[in-house]
């Protein structure tokens, strides 16, 4: 005999045995089933208690006949078992009481409970007991048991669900007499939902006014199922009675009897498992689909990142050209200051070694440390501010020095708790040269200052000579007239006193002492000077106005910066010493590391054709001037090295601007 025949033989005689078994089995249930109803038959009538649960369960009629699922059950096992069932209508507790003193057989309808598992024995089950939540029309914060905590529920006492509901905390359960009570109190807003058997509920609401008020909500909780009980000693009486049960479940009387008092709700095995099979074919499907789909957007998205990464290589090696061929430094550093990026342009100014030493390098282990101020550096990764127009000079082996000029930028990123700087940019330059060609030209135009400056002077000194000359000449003939004496020594004296003033406002310009550089506050310092300019006459016409944030502080000479603001607003109060009224304003603010400081008064314009000379020396519109006033101011700034400007306000008022080093100082 070959495998394969004796793998057949033994699935046959596999399949001969189960059979008989089955078949044993079968015969052995139907005596025992035909034995105890043979012993039923002819015995006295089996007591049953109905407790009256309401429709469509057991209730009721009109006539007073017992009516509903339970009593058609109970109506199909007498006939099933050929044995009487009397009915006692007795109140849930006394069919108890009545049950445990063997007064009665049975009770229909009850709820498994494990409380009563010691007393009671119940049959099999024949119906299911599911409760929901019903809550009005119009309420959206419930969509299920869950949502019930902290609201006020009304259930039936007697239905399946209160002992369901009483198990969950936080619940303020009003229990009511009858199911159409429940439904009452959540119509009238009395509680906020209705916890009830799913069947009974929805025919209620199907035989009431109360529908398209009410609706369920969530999933239903499966409860204990509903049986036949017995005295714990009758197990005879519930073998019985289960018998019947499982002929009528076998016949499909059962369904029929479900679907006069339910309708179409409970679908036979083969429906649940042709269902089930449906969802288990369509699942699988859907995860082939699923599966073919993820593929395919995989296989899209590695292509499009191949793609974008071609593309970010590209922009890299673009970026990194364009940084290679500008004519400043670059070098970028992180937060640590450490180099990442350094272009060719860097070894060529400062003939340092290669790329490949400085990268990943700080930037104070490299000769940079003495190309830029590294505070500097840490300055910008902590306040997060550009360093602009720094400079610094740089010593060669051969005595000549460099100065270099660079920019220091942050790089802000930002993140959703605001900004990070991971980083900063230096661009480097050399501007040796530039700084050469405007000491150059400072000293051509210094030079062509004192040219116009000599032919200045002589003209001015040429005004009081002529006047001297003149006396002296008519000296001999009118010696003798005493008032000709007294007018001479009158104008000779007032003639030298103007000469000695433009010989002294001549030796101090030439002659601005080098700066003492000191920080002190701008607005502590432009009070006192306000306050020393108030003590000329006719000052209570004016108005002073000082806007100026007190942690400015500046770095100045402090002498020189109150002869500077001195005259300028020396100059503004003689303007507007005719007016009958003016103001002069003085303000400031601080941009990138630089005090801007601003002298307006409200006279009258400058005049574009002056704007451009009004710090040449000697250059004046007054007609008591030497117009040397300004041409010290202008001196004094730069030497302080700063900077200095006329112009006319967006409102046409006469301004002079100031910029200085100095910034922002709390503490």
């Amino acid at each position: 005999m070959t495998r394969k025949s004796l793998i057949k033989l033994m699935m046959v005689i596999g399949i001969i045995v189960i059979g008989g078994l089955l078949i044993r089995a079968y015969f052995v249930d139907e005596e025992k089933a035909n034995l105890l109803i043979s012993q039923s038959e002819g015995e006295k009538a089996i007591t049953i208690a109905a407790v009256n649960s309401g429709a469509p369960y057991l209730y009721r009629s009109g006539s007073g006949e017992e009516i509903g699922y339970n009593a058609d059950v109970l109506a199909l096992l007498s006939e099933k078992l050929n044995v009487k069932f009397v009915f006692i209508d007795v109140a849930f507790d006394t069919a108890m009481e009545m049950l445990n003193n063997h007064e009665i057989d049975l009770i229909l309808g009850l709820q498994y409970n494990p409380d009563y598992v010691d007393s009671i024995k119940y049959s099999k089950p024949f119906i299911e007991n599911e409760s929901s939540v019903f809550v009005k029309a119009s309420s959206r914060g419930i969509n299920g048991f869950g949502d019930l905590e902290g609201k006020k529920v009304a259930v039936y006492k007697n239905d399946p669900s209160y002992s369901y509901l009483s198990s969950l905390s936080g619940i303020r359960i009003f229990k009511t007499e009858s199911l159409e009570d429940a439904a009452m109190m959540l119509r009238y807003g009395t509680v906020d939902a209705w916890v009830g058997n799913y069947r009974e509920s929805i025919l209620l609401l199907k035989n009431s006014n109360f529908e398209g008020t009410i609706k369920i909500v969530g999933k239903g909780v499966e409860l204990f199922p509903s049986a036949i009980a017995a005295n714990k000693s009758q197990v005879e009486l519930i073998q019985l009675i289960n018998v019947g049960i499982d002929s009528i479940k076998d016949s499909d009387e059962l369904s029929e009897i479900e679907n006069k008092w339910f309708g179409e709700i409970i679908e036979g095995d083969n429906t649940n498992l042709k269902h089930y099979l449906y969802i288990a074919v369509g699942t699988v499907v859907s995860l082939a689909i699923i599966v073919v789909i993820i593929a395919r957007i995989n296989k899209l998205l590695k292509r499009e990142v191949d793609r974008r990464t071609a593309e970010i290589e590209h922009r890299k090696k673009m970026s990194e050209g364009m940084l290679q061929s500008l004519s400043e430094g670059i070098i970028t550093i992180d937060s640590e200051k450490k180099i990442i990026f350094i272009n060719d342009k860097v070894l060529e100014l400062i003939h340092m070694e290669s790329l490949e030493k400085c990268i990943g390098k700080n930037i104070e282990e490299t000769a940079l440390k003495d190309i830029i101020y590294v505070y500097h550096l840490e300055q910008c990764l902590k306040d997060r501010e550009k360093v602009i127009g720094a400079e610094r000079r740089f010593k060669l082996s051969n005595l000549d020095s460099k100065i270099y000029e660079y920019n220091i930028t942050p790089i802000l990123l930002p993140l959703s708790d605001g900004l990070t700087v991971p980083g900063a940019t230096i661009a480097i330059r050399d501007n040796t040269e530039n700084i050469v060609l405007k000491e150059r030209m400072i000293k051509i135009d210094k030079l062509q200052s004192i040219g116009r400056m000599t032919a200045e002077v002589a003209h001015e000194l040429r005004n009081p000579l002529t006047s001297m000359d003149m006396y002296i000449k008519l000296l001999p003939q009118k010696y003798s007239n005493e008032s000709f004496r007294t007018l001479m020594i009158e104008d000779l004296s007032s003639e030298i006193k103007r000469m000695n003033a433009i010989v002294d406002n001549l030796l101090d310009l030439s002659k601005v002492n080098k700066p003492k550089v000191e920080t002190f506050n701008l607005s502590r310092e432009i009070t006192g000077i306000i306050r020393l300019v108030k003590l000329q006459p006719n000052m209570s016409k004016l108005d002073f106005v000082q806007e100026i944030d007190k942690h400015i502080q500046i770095h100045f000479d402090k002498n020189q910066f109150a002869q500077v603001c001195v005259n300028i607003l020396s100059n503004a109060v003689e303007k507007l010493e005719s007016e009958k009224e003016g103001q002069i304003k003085v303000s400031a603010k601080v941009v990138d590391h630089v005090v801007r400081l601003y002298f307006e008064d409200s006279g009258d314009a400058i005049p574009k054709d002056i704007i451009e000379s009004i710090f040449e020396p000697f250059y004046t519109t007054k007609d008591k001037g030497n117009g040397l006033g300004l041409s010290i101011v202008y001196e004094l700034v730069s030497k302080n090295n700063g900077t200095i400007r006329a112009y006319n306000s967006a409102q046409n008022r006469p301004t002079f601007a100031l910029d200085l080093k100095g910034e922002l100082m709390y503490g």
